[in-house]
């Protein structure tokens, strides 16, 4: 299952929009579709959902989140 969701920004805060992938069992997000991976966010048991009546969020809840790693330093 993939397609664009939009999600919060850790930094600025705001929202961005971003092609999301159930890879696993992780839900990675890219900056666009075939784009740069930017994170992951493992789906265990552990993971709980939280439905919002305002503007239509889910929030998904996780003690673990996964970034691609950073990239080689120059040379």
């Amino acid at each position: 299952m993939q397609g664009y969701l939009e999600k919060k920004g850790g930094v600025r805060r705001n929202w961005l929009r971003r092609w999301f992938a159930i890879e696993g069992e992780a839900l990675s997000y890219y900056s666009k579709e075939g784009g740069e991976l930017k994170g992951s966010i493992p789906i265990t048991a552990n993971v709980e959902p939280r439905l919002s009546t305002v503007r239509r969020l889910c929030a998904l809840a996780s003690q673990a989140r996964t970034a691609p790693p950073p990239p080689p330093p120059p040379p």
